[in-house]
């Protein structure tokens, strides 16, 4: 409780437990191609279009060509910013300012992504493995419209359960979304719908 304090101690002790230190991400996703969610995009004077969001995978470095997906515009990185300070590289785990030529502001959004251009796709269908809440009042039902929240996009869709008719609260069962939009996902990627 934020009023109480009830339960603050425990909860400062988890995060602590889990939390991984500065820069400790893996080096598994240090080592995939470069993504960055984009959460918002802006014009600076003097400077051109800048993103801002968080990597979720691999190392960038200005004058890289990164590409915007599901869009598939190509860019070039001119300048990097990490944690508010100028940086030369923005990295997996890193909050960060991406200075990109070749874009107008008007054509990045929340929910694309700046990413390496060999990995850049959009799709408007997804197979995924579906875990309803356990505490959901009901069941879900094939054909239920949803929104797909993934990295910073909300997308709405109809879901179709695969090996089900209804999934009941706290089961598992494989789905595909059929998306309203194009979506960039990646093999692994956990989403929330």
């Amino acid at each position: 409780s934020a009023i109480t304090g009830e339960g603050l101690v425990a909860l400062r002790l988890h995060l602590l437990a889990n939390a991984q230190p500065p820069g400790a991400a893996s080096l598994q996703d240090s080592a995939r191609a470069f993504r960055l969610a984009v959460d918002r995009a802006f014009t600076l004077s003097g400077v051109g279009t800048v993103v801002t969001g968080s990597v979720t995978s691999g190392t960038a470095r200005a004058g890289d060509e990164l590409c915007l997906a599901p869009r598939g515009t190509h860019v070039r990185l001119r300048g990097i910013h990490a944690q508010n300070r100028p940086a030369e590289e923005a990295r997996t785990g890193q909050r960060c300012a991406l200075n990109l030529v070749g874009v107008a502001k008007d054509d990045v959004h929340r929910g694309h992504w700046a990413c390496a251009p060999s990995i850049t796709l959009a799709t408007t269908r997804i197979d995924v493995q579906c875990q309803l809440w356990p505490d959901e009042p009901k069941a879900l039902r094939s054909g239920t419209p949803v929104h797909v929240h993934l990295g910073t996009s909300d997308v709405t869709a109809s879901i179709v359960l695969l090996d089900c008719d209804t999934l009941a609260p706290g089961g598992t069962a494989l789905a595909q979304l059929v998306l309203h939009g194009p979506l960039a996902a990646w093999h692994g990627d956990r989403g929330v719908l």
